[in-house]
């Protein structure tokens, strides 16, 4: 029986095979309907549901998915050594009959974590985003510590990069009236 990580390598090939068999497929003569994707003629799928159901593993997308992003995490340079060494950790957990919702959770949150510290330590970016990048690490931190579980560590970087969000939307947009923003 192949490993779960090596399911995740197969599912991505099949995944893009899926999607471009959807992609191909022959316009629908019915107009929009709920099994239509927003009226454009073909018929809604899921590229996802159907790869996994093609490996025949028994395994859902949404483990796949996450078996996924954790290797692009450890493979990839984008991140810091930490959250690399984290998610190799966490494939080899899994490899060996570990939970993938609790690792894929943990990792997660260590990469908001890492995100949110790089923000609070940019000069370019805004004062607020910076504060808020700072509160939202050592809430994630707190709890952490707390040793409470991976999902409200990660859930208190994701509220973090929610506000960030909001902020940085907010400052994009020119203030009410018309007049300039004041610094």
């Amino acid at each position: 029986e192949p490993r779960l990580t090596e399911l995740a390598v197969r599912y991505a090939a099949v995944k893009a095979e899926v999607a471009a068999e959807f992609a191909n497929c022959p316009p629908v003569e019915a107009g929009p309907s709920p099994d239509q994707d927003g009226g454009i003629g073909r018929p809604k799928r899921d590229a996802r549901a159907a790869a996994a159901s093609r490996l025949g593993a028994g395994v859902s997308h949404a483990t796949l998915e996450k078996v996924a992003w954790l290797q692009r995490v450890a493979d990839g340079q984008a991140r810091g050594f930490p959250v690399r060494r984290a998610a190799f950790d966490a494939l080899e957990a899994i490899d060996a009959g570990g939970p993938v919702d609790w690792v894929y959770v943990r990792v997660h949150a260590t990469a908001l974590t890492a995100e949110l510290d790089e923000m609070a330590g940019d000069d370019t970016e805004d004062p607020i985003v910076r504060a808020f990048a700072r509160a939202g690490a050592e809430e994630a931190r707190k709890a952490e510590a707390g040793h409470l579980p991976p999902a409200k560590v990660d859930a208190a970087a994701r509220q973090a990069m929610r506000l960030i969000r909001l902020t940085r939307r907010s400052l994009s947009q020119p203030p009410a009236g018309g007049g300039a923003r004041s610094a």
